[in-house]
């Protein structure tokens, strides 16, 4: 019985790892660059603006929305330097797109546009972050009790 079990066990984890990568699959995709600047452009603004004024600059480059590609799962889109630069703050994807998500955060389709919350509070992330580390056992196509408390912050 216990190498049944542990047999079980062995082919459980086999599957959960073979899903996890299949769902995480990365393909070279192009990065997104920002369009090209004219030197003028570039050089009027750097000597009559201030640190404050360059800041909306930076936060331009960052997208406010995201098509999913094939390949993608919530992991690697929040680890984009475009995104959040972050794969943990993966759970702030989730719930701002809890409409178009609709089996759980482990399973996203090609086609599919998300929100990037931009507005998210310090300790909205540090909430999502915490969540991505202690989620615990998922299962492909299921939103669990932990998914669910999450999103309505418990």
């Amino acid at each position: 019985m216990r190498n049944k079990l542990a047999g079980g066990l062995r082919a459980s984890l086999f599957v959960a790892i073979a899903v996890t990568l299949g769902a995480c699959a990365t393909t070279p995709k192009p990065e997104a660059t920002p369009p090209a600047q004219t030197p003028a452009a570039t050089t009027a603004p750097a000597a009559s603006s201030s640190a404050p004024q360059s800041q909306p600059a930076a936060s331009s480059s960052m997208a406010s929305s995201y098509q999913v590609n094939r390949g993608d799962c919530l992991w690697t889109i929040a680890g984009q330097s475009q995104i959040y630069g972050n794969p943990y703050e993966w759970p702030l994807i989730y719930k701002a797109n809890t409409a178009e998500i609709k089996h759980g955060p482990d399973l996203i389709f090609p086609g599919q546009t998300f929100s990037i919350d931009r507005n998210a509070s310090s300790a909205s992330v540090d909430r999502a972050m915490h969540y991505a580390k202690t989620r615990g056992a998922w299962k492909l196509g299921v939103e669990n009790s932990a998914d669910r408390a999450y999103l309505a912050g418990e």
